[in-house]
């Protein structure tokens, strides 16, 4: 389907029939934008700051699309050069606005736009002068589905418009046209469940912390503070009493998941209204609100840590994960990791030049007096026995790219940036005079001091150009790590540095600066991590935690899996058991943090993200089907991966997962 090209209104407008395009089971793929066949100009392209659709999605999930760019010389059987990926609610009619500064990759996760859920771009930079064809695709699922294309356009305005809506949640927070047999459907039920709750976990007796861990006899030094030990050539948590667990972790240990009104204000105007929140607020909670009415102003948060705790012992959860409450951490006093970088203001540091999204410029004297500021967030936590240790960071931005090389990205822009002088320093030092490295590099500069102008696609002059940009990537990672981390253990040098939670290692230079870690973290999700664990421990000898994995399923609460989907709640569960004892088998393993305790929102978190992914849902009911897997195996991943009991290898039924 080509987009048409007329003068309308001081904008490229066409306003398409509407076109039912059926996305199949293995997905499916439909051509918007053809330069070649000048269909469209590259000046078109180039002068227009958006791409407009106006989408129609009558089916009964999410919907994840995504608009796949390629460039002059590029296939069409072959990855596109940049994607940008949205997701869309079930029974909604949209207007979407892609805004085309996004093909130069810096920005991962573009801002909300008015009915959309969540953005997200991958892949390298590419000019807008370069864009051959625009693409429209769809990902497989594991039936056939549709969407209602009704216009395409280029535009001035980044229009976002919501089009006939109608109320799709209940005062509850629970989506409005599904039903599932623990449903519930009114105020005065759940008012009653949760007080049962609360008095069930009341009068139960706590267990002991050592039980609580699951831990393996005192075998580990006996110091106050956790720790790791390698023993007969397996990784162990060590707690502060000597006893060796496997962590074992929940993330997001919160009360509620914000919703954020304006960007979804027309699809709950009305449960909004009975349950008395002012439609001018920035965000309503509805697991909140269902706490408050049961529990009162006063007594809701105790009623929820409460219950919560009882959760925590009924399910073998022994640690409290990353973005938890920090009340709750200290009302609980239950073993517990901290993100330090979001208990920074300003965050993990950063500089005012960057090198490639969020990667700073690591050689500027900046980054170093930032880095001292951010380690003082570790004061108040660190003569706390129960902290096993911080993360860094989450997901740097610069990391979501395949086989991304820091440098070269670095020589790709004008911008000046100490970590460039840094570079043409080191390459005179190497190559003395300007000939030799020409010849190298295959370039005819005048001057060592011509790097700091644009060089594109520097990896790919010669095989010496690749191997010092590797070798010069490989420095930048490592002072990204070495100087924070340095400050850190300044200020702190009892708590473990857990690393920086990786997407994924999408190059081995990811893994520079990593012996500055006591563990080496990245977020999984797979069915199992133990080829990630196996990649890692092949080059560096540290132990593995996992960060993040989750498994959502649709038979119950909402619309969307998340990254990893399975058919049901019971298969959630078997996945639960298969990734985690599976992972327990690997000398290198020392836990996993399961990402959330509850369902995300509905109408979609800050971000956009709208995943059954929770141990509970907006009502604080547990999934029971997959709960039920969950402290068996807990309770069996210590004897698992001593090697004294042997994982049980069943497979969930997986389905295509719907995310963004």
């Amino acid at each position: 389907m080509n987009i048409k090209v007329e003068e309308k209104n001081n904008r490229k407008k066409e306003a398409q029939k509407i076109r039912e395009l059926v996305l199949s089971e293995q997905g499916s793929s439909f051509l918007l934008m053809n330069v070649n066949n000048q269909v469209l100009s590259q000046n078109e392209i180039v002068a227009f700051p958006y791409l407009v659709m106006r989408l129609e999605n009558p089916t009964k999930e999410t919907l994840t699309l995504q608009l796949d760019f390629y460039e002059e010389g590029q296939s069409y059987a072959d990855a596109a050069k940049l994607t940008i990926a949205f997701d869309i609610l079930p029974c909604t009619d949209v207007t979407v606005p892609i805004n085309l500064d996004y093909l130069n990759s810096q920005t991962l996760f573009p801002p909300r736009t008015t009915g959309r859920l969540r953005m997200m771009v991958s892949g390298k930079p590419l000019d807008k002068d370069k864009v051959k064809a625009v693409f429209l695709r769809s990902r497989p699922f594991y039936q056939e589905r549709m969407i209602k294309l009704k216009n395409i356009y280029l535009s001035y305005e980044a229009d976002a418009i919501i089009h006939q809506p109608e109320t799709l949640i209940d005062e509850l927070g629970q989506w409005k046209y599904k039903d599932w047999p623990e449903k519930i459907f009114n105020r005065v039920t759940l008012n009653t469940l949760l007080r049962k709750k609360r008095k069930e976990a009341e009068d139960k007796k706590e267990t002991d912390k050592s039980q609580f861990r699951f831990a393996l006899g005192k075998k580990g030094m006996k110091t106050g503070w956790f720790h790791v030990e390698k023993q007969h050539g397996k990784w162990w948590l060590v707690d502060p009493e000597g006893f060796r667990f496997i962590s074992c972790g929940i993330d997001c240990i919160n009360p509620g998941t914000d919703t954020r009104i304006d960007a979804m204000e027309p699809y709950m105007i009305e449960t909004l209204k009975r349950i008395g929140i002012d439609p001018n607020e920035k965000k309503v909670d509805f697991q909140v609100n269902n706490l408050k009415c049961a529990f009162g102003e006063e007594d809701w948060w105790l009623a929820w840590a409460t219950i919560v705790k009882n959760y925590f012992q009924k399910w073998g959860i022994n640690t409290i994960g990353n973005w938890s409450s920090l009340d709750f951490i200290k009302w609980a006093d239950l073993p517990y990791v901290i993100p330090l970088d979001s208990l920074v203001k300003g965050g993990f540091p950063q500089t005012e030049q960057t090198i490639f999204r969020d990667f700073p410029d690591v050689f500027a004297k900046e980054y170093e007096v930032k880095s001292a500021i951010y380690a003082q967030g570790l004061e108040p936590f660190k003569d706390d026995p129960n902290m096993i240790g911080y993360f860094m960071r989450n997901e740097p931005e610069w990391g979501f790219v395949y086989n991304l090389n820091i440098a070269e990205e670095m020589l790709a822009t004008s911008l000046p940036s100490a970590s460039k002088q840094e570079f043409i320093k080191a390459m005179e030092e190497k190559y003395q005079t300007i000939e030799v490295f020409n010849q190298a590099w295959n370039l005819s500069l005048h001057h060592f001091t011509d790097l700091s102008k644009v060089i594109k696609n520097a990896t790919q002059l010669s095989e010496s150009a690749y191997e010092d940009l590797c070798e010069f990537s490989r420095m930048m990672i490592t002072k990204y790590v070495e100087i924070p981390a340095k400050a850190c253990r300044q200020v702190d040098a009892k708590h473990m540095n857990l690393g920086m939670r990786y997407s994924y290692v999408a190059s081995e230079l990811m893994l520079s600066g990593s012996e500055y870690f006591d563990v080496f973290s990245i977020n999984c999700y797979q069915e199992t991590p133990i080829d990630k664990i196996e990649e890692i421990a092949k080059i560096i000898d540290k132990p593995v935690m996992i960060g993040e994995f989750h498994f959502g399923a649709i038979d119950k609460g909402l619309t969307a899996t998340g990254i990893k989907g399975v058919l049901n709640q019971q298969e959630r569960g078997i996945a639960y058991q298969y990734y985690m004892e599976t992972a327990s088998t690997h000398s290198h393993f020392v836990g996993a943090h399961f990402f959330q305790l509850s369902d995300q929102s509905c109408l979609g978190r800050f971000d956009g993200e709208n995943y059954q992914i929770g141990f509970l849902d907006c009502c604080l009911q547990e999934y029971h089907e997959m709960t039920d897997y969950v402290r068996i195996t807990n309770e069996r991943l210590p004897a698992i991966h001593e090697g004294k009991q042997v994982p049980i290898m069943k497979r969930a039924k997986g389905i295509p997962p719907i995310f963004c």
